[in-house]
């Protein structure tokens, strides 16, 4: 009753609407160079509701499917936020489908992040990270700068052009200078690999290749040492924004425990870390060759080294994870160094090479086993020479570096 009664009104703002909507739609698809048609089964849903409080715009995910709700104020809703979700909908499933390449070769740039002021699904989630870098550029490379646009007039005297063109300069000079800020806020919120896909987009605009075909080698193309290091260098603000987008259940919900769980070893938190790998374990969720590893390597940095060991077998049973397994077969070639079993060592390093996880540290330390047994770091001598017992980490610690590993990625120094 309520609703038929008022139905006209809903019908005068989804009229009044409709014409927006689609040239949002098909001016961002035309930048991103997708063509209209292209679905796959998807949907992508705006659901016009007045009665919510005026102006309040919220994203949901439903498997392929993006629902946004918004609520008109004076007939107008914020087609920003309508938008980005727009833009996570074209752009989620293409970095998913590298899923496992940018989780992997990225996770370094987490940890400098740990202190902006984001949300936990950027800190824990790298993907969900340069997901939202990714828009926040595209964003920046398309906003509306409110620069006037400098157009030379038809059949103008040849003499009276280059005042145009020097006008036409500024003009976008001053459009430059606005997108810049909206990227350097970003950085400062803690999206620090904005600047970059800002870069990449000039790019981007030159060329005939769709993001579909130009994300490849945009994200694979990433140093990943210099965007870590200019992340470092990044001064975050003290307080973050909201954000449209709740988290999407396409990324595996049972993950996160896991996901913290390797920030915890990272910041050193060991306690922490295997608390929450061992409920995974006990609960049945989440990956258990992840589990199974982060367990071994906190008893690495107790120096429980034969509990450790049985962990990392383990995890050659539990995972089909190319990196985790290779790592693991590298890290119990390292025990077995230290337990001088060079045989047995030299098999794991050789199985380490096997599984092929396509990464040069991976390659780098196997071989490095190959060619010499791993040696534990000297200790230091107290005076006289008796080995000095400060009550620091245990002798077995340098087979783990926690201040370096990541999730999914230990780099053992």
């Amino acid at each position: 009753m309520i609703f038929a009664e008022n139905r006209a009104a809903y019908d005068e703002v989804t009229a009044k609407l409709h014409g927006p909507l689609t040239q949002m739609i098909v001016s961002t698809n035309y930048y991103l160079k997708i063509p209209a048609s292209t679905y796959n089964g998807r949907h992508f849903l705006v659901v016009l509701e007045p009665l919510l409080s005026p102006e309040e715009t919220n994203a949901r995910v439903y498997g392929p499917d993006y629902v946004v709700v918004a609520s008109p104020k004076n007939g107008e809703i914020s087609m920003e936020l309508v938008r980005h979700a727009y833009l996570h909908y074209q752009i989620e499933p293409l970095l998913y489908a590298r899923e496992g390449s940018v989780d992997e070769r990225m996770m370094p740039i987490l940890k400098s992040v740990q202190d902006a002021p984001l949300g936990i699904e950027f800190k824990s989630d790298i993907l969900a990270l340069v997901i939202e870098c990714m828009i926040r550029a595209i964003e920046a490379r398309t906003m509306d700068t409110g620069v006037a646009e400098v157009k030379v007039p038809p059949n103008l005297p040849h003499s009276e052009v280059g005042q145009y063109e020097h006008a036409r300069g500024v003009a976008m000079q001053k459009e430059e200078v606005i997108r810049q800020q909206a990227v350097n806020h970003s950085m400062a919120q803690g999206y620090v690999l904005t600047q970059y896909f800002y870069t990449q987009l000039k790019n981007f605009e030159k060329n005939p290749e769709s993001l579909n075909e130009a994300i490849g080698p945009m994200v694979y193309g990433m140093d990943i040492s210099i965007e870590t290091h200019r992340a470092r260098e990044t001064t975050f603000d003290a307080r973050g924004e909201g954000h449209v987008m709740s988290p999407s259940p396409q990324r595996p919900p049972q993950a996160k425990d896991l996901d913290v769980a390797e920030l915890k070893l990272m910041k050193g938190d060991v306690a922490g870390a295997a608390e929450l790998a061992q409920k995974a374990l006990e609960s049945h969720s989440g990956d258990a060759g992840q589990a199974n590893s982060i367990l071994a390597r906190v008893d690495l940095m107790k120096g429980k080294i034969d509990d450790a060991e049985a962990a990392f077998r383990s995890t050659l049973t539990a995972t089909k994870d190319p990196r985790t397994l290779a790592w693991s077969h590298i890290y119990l070639g390292r025990i077995l160094d230290v337990e001088e079993q060079r045989d047995e060592a030299l098999v794991e390093y050789k199985a380490a090479l096997t599984v092929r996880d396509g990464q040069p540290d991976t390659k780098e330390a196997a071989e490095a086993g190959l060619k010499q047994p791993f040696a534990l770091p000297h200790r230091e001598q107290a005076p006289g020479g008796d080995d000095k017992d400060d009550g620091g980490p245990p002798p077995t610690a340098p087979l783990t570096a926690p201040s370096t590993t990541t999730p999914n990625q230990p780099h053992p120094q």
